[in-house]
């Protein structure tokens, strides 16, 4: 995380609006991941770490 302050200085209302995104992606925009991931793994078996399987090629 990137302190408020940073974001609050003149010229920087790009970089507030993008800060305000973060937060909307990261706390309400993730409380339906768990659920699709826990319905996707009734059917689909977990393989592991994506970069380990890209390594055994």
């Amino acid at each position: 995380w990137v302190p408020i302050n940073n974001f609050l200085k003149p010229k920087q209302t790009k970089n507030l609006i993008k800060y305000l995104r973060q937060i909307q992606w990261i706390g309400i925009g993730n409380t339906s991941v768990f659920p699709k991931l826990d319905y996707l793994l009734e059917d689909f078996e977990h393989q592991g770490k994506m970069s380990l399987l890209l390594n055994e090629r």
